[in-house]
């Protein structure tokens, strides 16, 4: 039996409709930082916090952990992101955030047309 694909390109574009709802942080923001995610498929925290500290100034923390949270409600329904099939993971070991192939392609894609 053949793995379940995920409905990747549907998922992508809800994720930009709920960042795109009145948020504590606004969709230029949170995008952005999804938008790095996806371009480097993985990255330690501490980069990706770097990164956030570029987009959004002192709250990186709460920005990087608001933003994967609402991205995880689109996707995933408000469930934790699931060790397998979820469109991230952050293995605890390394502390490194890695971005599903599927989802990456499919949110670069979706914010293409979005711009």
């Amino acid at each position: 039996m053949a793995p379940k694909l995920s409905p990747w390109a549907a998922r992508a574009k809800k994720a930009i409709t709920h960042l795109a709802k009145p948020r504590k942080f606004p969709i230029d923001k949170s995008a952005k930082l999804i938008d790095y995610l996806a371009s480097t498929n993985a990255v330690p925290r501490h980069q990706l916090l770097t990164r956030a500290v570029q987009i959004i100034g002192a709250d990186a923390k709460n920005f990087v952990n608001t933003t994967l949270g609402n991205v995880t409600t689109a996707v995933h329904g408000g469930k934790k992101v699931p060790d397998s099939g979820g469109w991230y993971s952050h293995d605890k070991a390394t502390d490194v955030y890695a971005m599903d192939q599927g989802f990456s392609v499919a949110w670069k894609s979706a914010r293409s047309l979005a711009s």
